[in-house]
């Protein structure tokens, strides 16, 4: 096989047009030129995650505060209850369904991140 770099060769440091990943290097080098020509400022999602977790667990300590402890008389299924399944998926609905509502309504109550707004260069900018 002969090498992008010349002819090969036995010793010496790799040649980078070798690497299994050079033509990622390619693609970069025919890309238009983006130029960034502004920011947006959008919810942080993974940030809003744990609150999603914290008003279901909230909604469903509610919910069920009155309810009887059960046992069960075999200790492999104690944790089994359809009742709590059901309460947890209403939960996790409802605080969804809140949140989606307060984003819709009050975006800037939650945490921010800008992203920035990309513009496509013309061909003239990406020969310079």
């Amino acid at each position: 096989m002969r090498s992008l770099c010349g002819p090969t060769r036995a010793s010496g440091p790799p040649c980078p047009a070798d690497s299994p990943f050079s033509h990622i290097r390619l693609v970069f080098a025919y890309t238009r030129a983006m130029k960034v020509v502004g920011n947006e400022h959008r919810p942080d999602w993974p940030k809003l995650g744990p609150s999603i977790i914290i008003a279901t667990a909230l909604i469903v300590a509610i919910r069920t505060a009155k309810w009887v402890a059960k046992s069960s008389a075999d200790a492999q299924f104690s944790d089994v209850d359809v009742e709590l399944d059901k309460e947890v998926s209403f939960a996790a609905r409802i605080s969804i369904r809140v949140m989606h509502e307060l984003l819709r309504r009050h975006e800037s109550l939650f945490p921010q991140r800008v992203v920035p707004i990309y513009e496509a260069g013309s061909e003239e900018e990406s020969h310079r």
